[in-house]
Parts: C-alpha cells; structure tokens; sequence
C-alpha cells in the first residue's frame, strides 16, 4: 500500500519515503542537484505569494515531503530567511508542530496530512455534485420514456 504522509518514526516505511531517504543520502550530483532545484521551486513560489499578499504570517509543511523531511525544511527555512524566518533545528529534527524560534517573523509549522483521505474525500465531493447535477437530466429522460 502506497501511504505518503505517515511520519517514519512510525516505523511503516512507504516507497515514497525510501525513495527521498534515498535521494537525501545521495552522493549523485543528480540527486543534489534535484533536491536543489525543489528547494528552489518552493522558495520561489513562497516568495512571489510572500510578495502578492505583502508578507507571510506562517509557513507551513505539510504532505510527504515536506512533512517528514528534516532536510528539505531546513534548506527552505534558510530561503526563507529574507522573510524573517528563523528554524530551531531540534524542534525541526523532532518534527514538531511548531519548528520556528521564538523570535522568528514567520511560525513555520509540521502539520501531519492524510492524503489519501483528502483525495477521497474531494472525489466524493465530485461525485455528489455530478449526481445532483445529472439528477433532473435523468428525471425528465424517464419521463418521456
């Protein structure tokens, strides 16, 4: 079974977790290259909402990635910076929920998702509204059945 969003510490390790373990252990210039770039991607997109809603109050990881790796809330906690973002690196090792210091501008935030259940939960979301919206269609071709 595919689980991406359960903390490793719970000892039920996913592929997806293996895989970033993996690629986090590296010593490929590939595999640094690509951690390099998707801390890149986020601190970009972090800096242009930063910029269209005149600073951050919070910065949250959250899902697979960003919720279980050390690494990667670290090397953006560091691109942050400009932002007012300061990491305090044990509570980010020990994942808790709150993993800035106390004098940062920006609370950065571990907030444990369950993806798979968000998914479904939006599909039967999706689902209701076709049925409700095919519902009169269905009525009235019965009707002139």
């Amino acid at each position: 079974m595919f689980a991406s969003g359960r903390h490793p510490a719970e000892g039920n390790f996913t592929a997806e977790q293996h895989q970033r373990d993996e690629l986090e252990a590296s010593v490929a210039p590939g595999a640094a290259l690509a951690i390099d770039y998707f801390v890149y991607r986020i601190a970009l997109f972090a800096g242009m909402l930063a910029a269209a809603l005149g600073g951050l109050d919070a910065f949250v990881f959250t899902a697979g990635i960003a919720e279980n790796s050390v690494l990667i809330r670290t090397r953006v906690a560091e691109k942050l910076s400009w932002l007012g973002a300061s990491l305090d690196a044990d509570a980010n090792t020990a994942a808790k929920l709150l993993i800035s210091q106390p004098h940062s501008k920006i609370c950065l935030y571990v907030v444990p998702t369950e993806e798979e259940l968000m998914i479904a939960q939006h599909t039967i979301g999706c689902l209701k509204q076709v049925v409700r919206i095919a519902a009169p269609f269905a009525r009235r071709q019965n009707a002139k059945q």
